[in-house]
């Protein structure tokens, strides 16, 4: 009985601990953002941006703020139009490559080592992946009927700058 008290003491110490070390940053409808995912969005951010590792700490937290509130905006708006947050397999692969890709990665393994250095996992990746795509998906939805395409213009540039390039 005794062990079982102190277990439980124990463990809400503990619990309560790590609770005092979260905050509530901000709220955004009922998607609320706290330190720790903008900390999560840090990491995130300088592991695949290079150009990043460039600024100061102070920047690079402003604009992890900044990234993380439009994620969830975007959460907020797509979960409004798709029932199934999920996205192809197949498309995920080829955007997950992609960007292994353009950190000079050779596989998916390697690019799941590469995370590991910063704290990050390949699900978090392809949940960030995946809220981008839908985003995407959501605006071109929204917008295609208001998207008009003269073919004719387009032939005439895609034949012009052949022929400059020709030229050279």
């Amino acid at each position: 009985m005794k062990k079982a008290l102190f277990l439980i003491f124990f463990y809400l110490s503990f619990s309560s601990t790590s609770a005092l070390e979260t905050k509530i940053i901000y709220v955004i409808e009922n998607e609320i953002i706290t330190n720790i995912d903008i900390k999560n969005e840090f990491k995130y951010l300088v592991a695949l941006n290079n150009k990043l590792k460039e600024l100061d700490k102070e920047r690079i937290f402003i604009i992890s703020k900044e990234s993380i509130i439009k994620e969830k905006i975007k959460k907020i708006e797509i979960s409004k139009t798709f029932t199934d947050l999920n996205i192809n397999e197949n498309y995920m692969d080829a955007l997950l490559k992609k960007i292994y890709i353009s950190l000079n990665l050779e596989s998916l393994e390697e690019f799941n080592l590469y995370l590991k250095t910063y704290d990050l996992s390949i699900e978090q990746v392809k949940k960030k992946i995946t809220i981008d795509a839908l985003w995407n998906e959501l605006i071109i939805k929204k917008y295609k009927s208001k998207i008009e395409i003269d073919e004719k213009k387009l032939k005439y540039k895609i034949v012009k700058t052949k022929k400059k390039k020709n030229k050279y």
